[in-house]
């Protein structure tokens, strides 16, 4: 039974050890083109030229759920005489199956037909406005523990002092004592944990808000000529087998296609 149970604890163990499948995907086109390290495919249409490439995945956390989002290094040129207004969340993806067929999603439309699983592209000015709310409301978390640490504090030592001046048995006494000395302690160690909680939620905001400022595209006019790079952001969907990037023009949209698959990291 020992044998067994230091079995099942190994196996549980090396279980979550194990690293999650990742997500990779491969351009299907005639024409690749190598550069970084990344193999960038090239379409253009109606005087706009843009080259993109899977660049890789980025895992986050939404309303306490993994979420991970495709990144696309996206360059975007100008080839018109007048000026392009790029906005990112022009953008989408569309999951497909392995047989390049749209994937249903669960909401109905008046007909009472499945739509499509189409995702936007993340708008960054909206990111980073999301992620200046974030800061405040971490900022005013850690204000609320700091007024509740204090009533806690208060109140402990009102309890202390309640405890040295009544007239009990010295074994009340001490009960009390050690149970208001663990209070004092859970206290102290709250309080260590609020402050260090609220500076890693800062520090991640922070971080997301350079990579939202620097790394990505934002809402850009383009004139003639000009060309723009950055990364594109969408959310992944691991049960696609294809995933189509578009981006609508005045005749049609262009299309990237790309093969998803589901690697498992070797260890």
């Amino acid at each position: 039974m020992k044998l067994t149970f230091c079995f099942l604890l190994t196996a549980c163990l090396l279980a979550a050890c194990t690293p999650a499948s990742v997500i990779r995907l491969k351009p299907v086109a005639n024409e690749t083109r190598f550069a970084d390290g990344l193999e960038a495919v090239k379409q253009e249409q109606d005087g706009l030229k843009i080259v993109t490439a899977f660049e890789s995945v980025y895992a986050t956390k939404e309303r306490g759920l993994p979420v991970d989002y495709l990144i696309f290094d996206t360059e975007i040129t100008n080839q018109t005489a007048a000026d392009w207004e790029l906005r990112p969340n022009d953008f989408t993806a569309l999951a497909l199956d392995a047989g390049q067929n749209p994937l249903p999603s669960k909401r109905l439309n008046a007909e009472g037909q499945t739509y499509e699983r189409r995702y936007v592209a993340l708008d960054p000015d909206r990111e980073l406005t999301e992620a200046q709310v974030k800061m405040k409301q971490a900022e005013a978390r850690l204000k609320a523990n700091k007024v509740l640490n204090t009533v806690l504090f208060v109140a402990l030592v009102a309890a202390t002092a309640d405890n040295s001046s009544r007239n009990q048995s010295y074994r009340e006494f001490a009960s009390k004592a050690m149970s208001l000395d663990a209070g004092f302690q859970a206290w102290a160690v709250k309080r260590v944990a609020d402050r260090a909680a609220f500076a890693n939620r800062m520090e991640r905001y922070s971080w997301e808000q350079e990579n939202w400022r620097r790394e990505t595209f934002r809402r850009t006019t383009l004139a003639p000529g000009q060309a723009l790079r950055g990364r594109l952001l969408v959310r992944a969907d691991r049960e696609a087998g294809h995933v189509a990037l578009t981006y609508p023009t005045p005749s049609g949209e262009i299309r990237f296609l790309f093969e998803q698959r589901l690697v498992r990291p070797q260890r």
